[in-house]
């Protein structure tokens, strides 16, 4: 089950084309203000939740926040879930590292996705780049979401963070 945080555009680009691909996929939506996470949900037929809490239930957290965002957020992902740090997270924040996810989750099974706009019409890119702990450590994990971001782009992996910052500048 994917968490997903943040359902704007690019957001629920990503969430819809998973789910035409993966319909057995189950999705559960936040948003602050529910009103995009419920109309995301109704389109996936996922879950729309009011609180991060409800999210306890999934496996991986897609995280679709601005970067100027993640500090509040990561410190109410870490009031709100006490497992946070068994989730696998999937982060769509342009500029924001694998570290500095580590550092402010506690989490190490990370994915850093870089989607381009075609990508809402099931013809984009999407750059992935997977932490260590990832690879090492939750390899099924790794393939299940490159094969996620596959339904929807065609997928580039990445092999470190400079050349994952270098290409997404182009």
């Amino acid at each position: 089950m994917i968490g997903v945080i943040g359902c704007g555009n690019m957001a629920s680009a990503i969430v819809t084309g998973m789910n035409e691909k993966f319909p057995e996929e189950k999705f559960v939506t936040y948003t602050p203000s529910f009103t995009r996470a419920e109309e995301l949900a109704k389109v996936v037929k996922g879950k729309a939740v009011k609180s991060l809490e409800e999210l306890s239930e999934c496996d991986y957290l897609l995280i679709g926040c601005k970067p100027q965002q993640f500090s509040d957020l990561a410190t109410d992902l870490k009031k709100s879930l006490s497992d946070l740090e068994s989730k696998y997270i999937i982060s769509m924040m342009a500029a924001v590292s694998l570290s500095s996810i580590q550092n402010k989750l506690g989490t190490k099974k990370i994915t850093r996705v870089m989607p381009n706009t075609p990508i809402r019409h099931g013809e984009g890119i999407s750059l992935l780049l997977h932490s260590q702990d990832a690879v090492d450590n939750g390899s099924e994990k790794v393939k299940h979401v490159s094969d996620l971001f596959d339904a929807c782009s065609k997928v580039f992996t990445m092999s470190d963070e400079d050349q994952f910052d270098k290409v997404t500048t182009v």
